[in-house]
Protein backbone atom coordinates (compact mmCIF):
# COMPACT_ATOMS: atom_id res chain seq x y z
CA UNK A 1 0.00 0.00 0.00
CA UNK A 2 2.82 2.43 0.83
CA UNK A 3 4.42 1.79 -2.59
CA UNK A 4 1.14 2.72 -4.33
CA UNK A 5 1.01 5.96 -2.32
CA UNK A 6 4.63 6.72 -3.27
CA UNK A 7 3.89 6.12 -6.95
CA UNK A 8 0.81 8.35 -6.74
CA UNK A 9 2.87 11.12 -5.12
CA UNK A 10 5.52 10.74 -7.85
CA UNK A 11 2.88 11.22 -10.58
CA UNK A 12 1.39 14.21 -8.77
CA UNK A 13 4.84 15.80 -8.57
CA UNK A 14 5.37 15.11 -12.30
CA UNK A 15 2.05 16.86 -12.98
CA UNK A 16 3.13 19.92 -10.97
CA UNK A 17 6.44 20.02 -12.87
CA UNK A 18 4.60 19.74 -16.22
CA UNK A 19 2.36 22.63 -15.18
CA UNK A 20 5.39 24.65 -14.13
CA UNK A 21 6.98 24.02 -17.54
CA UNK A 22 3.82 25.16 -19.34
CA UNK A 23 3.78 28.26 -17.12
CA UNK A 24 7.44 28.98 -17.90
CA UNK A 25 6.96 28.49 -21.65
CA UNK A 26 3.94 30.80 -21.64
CA UNK A 27 6.08 33.53 -20.10
CA UNK A 28 4.74 32.98 -16.58
CA UNK A 29 4.36 36.09 -14.49
CA UNK A 30 5.65 38.35 -17.24
CA UNK A 31 9.12 36.84 -17.51
CA UNK A 32 10.54 33.88 -19.35
CA UNK A 33 12.77 31.50 -17.44
CA UNK A 34 16.34 31.58 -18.82
CA UNK A 35 16.28 27.89 -19.80
CA UNK A 36 12.98 28.38 -21.63
CA UNK A 37 14.42 31.35 -23.49
CA UNK A 38 17.45 29.33 -24.62
CA UNK A 39 15.30 26.44 -25.79
CA UNK A 40 12.37 28.37 -27.25
CA UNK A 41 13.16 27.37 -30.84
CA UNK A 42 13.12 23.68 -29.93
CA UNK A 43 9.59 23.85 -28.52
CA UNK A 44 6.73 23.57 -30.98
CA UNK A 45 4.25 26.40 -31.29
CA UNK A 46 1.18 24.62 -29.93
CA UNK A 47 -0.44 26.44 -27.04
CA UNK A 48 0.69 25.74 -23.51
CA UNK A 49 -2.35 25.15 -21.36
CA UNK A 50 -1.15 25.49 -17.81
CA UNK A 51 -3.38 24.93 -14.82
CA UNK A 52 -1.17 26.51 -12.18
CA UNK A 53 -1.29 29.81 -10.35
CA UNK A 54 1.67 32.15 -10.38
CA UNK A 55 2.12 31.53 -6.64
CA UNK A 56 2.25 27.76 -7.09
CA UNK A 57 4.53 28.05 -10.10
CA UNK A 58 6.91 30.24 -8.12
CA UNK A 59 7.05 27.61 -5.35
CA UNK A 60 8.04 25.02 -7.97
CA UNK A 61 10.50 27.48 -9.51
CA UNK A 62 12.15 28.12 -6.13
CA UNK A 63 12.44 24.38 -5.53
CA UNK A 64 14.08 23.82 -8.90
CA UNK A 65 16.47 26.72 -8.30
CA UNK A 66 17.39 25.18 -4.95
CA UNK A 67 17.92 21.77 -6.59
CA UNK A 68 20.12 23.40 -9.23
CA UNK A 69 22.24 25.05 -6.51
CA UNK A 70 22.70 21.69 -4.79
CA UNK A 71 23.39 19.69 -7.94
CA UNK A 72 23.64 21.74 -11.11
CA UNK A 73 23.37 18.76 -13.50
CA UNK A 74 20.27 17.32 -11.82
CA UNK A 75 18.66 20.75 -11.71
CA UNK A 76 19.40 21.53 -15.35
CA UNK A 77 18.32 18.09 -16.58
CA UNK A 78 15.08 18.18 -14.58
CA UNK A 79 14.19 21.69 -15.77
CA UNK A 80 15.06 20.92 -19.38
CA UNK A 81 13.24 17.58 -19.27
CA UNK A 82 9.93 19.21 -18.38
CA UNK A 83 10.36 22.25 -20.61
CA UNK A 84 10.86 19.80 -23.49
CA UNK A 85 7.72 17.88 -22.53
CA UNK A 86 9.59 14.88 -21.14
CA UNK A 87 11.57 14.24 -24.33
CA UNK A 88 14.81 12.70 -23.08
CA UNK A 89 16.33 12.64 -26.58
CA UNK A 90 16.10 16.42 -26.98
CA UNK A 91 17.56 17.00 -23.52
CA UNK A 92 20.36 14.48 -24.18
CA UNK A 93 21.33 16.29 -27.38
CA UNK A 94 21.12 19.72 -25.78
CA UNK A 95 23.18 18.73 -22.74
CA UNK A 96 25.46 16.33 -24.64
CA UNK A 97 24.79 13.39 -22.32
CA UNK A 98 23.38 9.89 -22.79
CA UNK A 99 19.60 9.59 -23.16
CA UNK A 100 19.42 6.91 -20.46
CA UNK A 101 21.31 9.16 -18.08
CA UNK A 102 18.77 11.93 -18.76
CA UNK A 103 15.96 9.61 -17.65
CA UNK A 104 17.78 8.53 -14.49
CA UNK A 105 18.83 12.05 -13.54
CA UNK A 106 15.36 13.48 -14.30
CA UNK A 107 13.75 10.82 -12.09
CA UNK A 108 16.20 11.75 -9.36
CA UNK A 109 15.20 15.39 -9.75
CA UNK A 110 11.50 14.50 -9.61
CA UNK A 111 12.09 12.56 -6.39
CA UNK A 112 14.01 15.51 -4.92
CA UNK A 113 11.19 17.89 -5.88
CA UNK A 114 8.64 15.50 -4.38
CA UNK A 115 10.47 15.69 -1.04
CA UNK A 116 10.82 19.48 -1.37
CA UNK A 117 7.09 19.91 -2.00
CA UNK A 118 6.16 17.55 0.82
CA UNK A 119 8.41 19.49 3.18
CA UNK A 120 6.94 22.77 1.91
CA UNK A 121 3.43 21.42 2.50
CA UNK A 122 4.32 20.41 6.07
CA UNK A 123 5.85 23.83 6.76
CA UNK A 124 2.72 25.58 5.49
CA UNK A 125 0.56 23.45 7.78
CA UNK A 126 2.70 24.45 10.76
CA UNK A 127 2.17 28.20 10.30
Amino acid sequence: MQRIDQQKDFFITRWWLEQWAAWVCSGGSGSVHPIAAMMKEAIDSESNNCCITDDDALIIDRGLARLKRRNIETGRVTMSYFIHRCNASIVAGYMNINRNKVSVVANSGIAWMDAYLEDKELQDCMH
